[in-house]
């Protein structure tokens, strides 16, 4: 699956947990690093070319 579409997905499942169980909750705060982590692995992609995501996923 494309890191854009995994991105996405992950940002709507993290505000369906915000809103239902609440934006500090453990489960919302988890969702929410992860999509950092994916985010900060889109960058660093885009950023170097030689750099593969396969690698890093």
């Amino acid at each position: 699956m494309r890191i854009e579409i995994r991105i996405e997905k992950l940002r709507k499942e993290m505000i369906k947990a915000g809103l239902s169980e609440g934006f500090t909750h453990p489960s919302t705060i988890l969702l929410s690093k992860k999509l950092d982590r994916l985010m900060n692995l889109y960058q660093l992609s885009d950023k170097n070319p030689n750099c593969s995501l396969d690698k890093l996923l």
